[in-house]
């Protein structure tokens, strides 16, 4: 029996002044297969759910890229040749949050005093996933930290205390992770109180 082709359309990630999107670049087919496996697209956040694709055409298709599926977006994970013509794709089955990142600025106002300003950086698609949620006790009263993980495109390269806009709140970059070929990975965190 003949497994089914789906039709996916290529991602490709463009950088274009201070945005950086996934831009179409053409169709292809495979044989997509959801699983029941967790995949674990971040080293330090959580996994989602995992998708398998097979007899998928190589070309030039890399970690760099991304694939639609039925209007979902496929974080490829990883690419293993099967023969010189086609490939096996994991991929994490996770959709792009829009994300804004600022950087903190000093300055001086018209009356040349000392103040501080959020010089814009870029806007990116971001994938998050949780970290852990947390609970620091303070005197007189404590403060909620929620922190995720934030994977982006490697062309987005963010510093410890940039701010991020994203999911409908502002997150500060504590930990960057920048060693992996194909992405990097933020912890981000947003601290309210209870």
């Amino acid at each position: 029996m003949k497994t089914p082709m789906d039709k996916l359309t290529l991602l490709r990630v463009e950088a274009s002044g201070d945005v950086v999107s996934f831009r179409e670049s053409g169709n292809l087919w495979a044989s997509v297969e959801l699983t029941d496996k967790a995949s674990l697209f971040s080293k330090v956040g959580m996994g989602v759910r995992s998708v398998k694709l097979s007899t998928v055409p190589r070309g030039d298709l890399t970690l760099h890229d991304a694939l639609q599926w039925k209007g979902r977006h496929l974080f490829l994970t990883s690419i293993t040749a099967v023969n010189p013509a086609s490939a096996e794709i994991t991929a994490a089955l996770i959709e792009p949050t829009a994300c804004a990142a600022t950087r903190p600025e000093k300055g001086k106002d018209e009356q040349g005093k000392l103040c501080h300003t959020q010089k814009p950086l870029c806007s990116f698609p971001g994938f998050l996933t949780e970290k852990y949620l947390g609970f620091v006790q303070k005197e007189p009263q404590g403060q909620v930290e929620h922190r995720l993980v934030l994977v982006t495109p490697k062309a987005v390269t963010l510093k410890t205390g940039d701010l991020v806009k994203a999911d409908g709140g502002a997150y500060a970059v504590r930990v960057c992770y920048l060693l992996d070929e194909f992405k990097n990975e933020y912890e981000i965190a947003n601290t309210k109180e209870p």
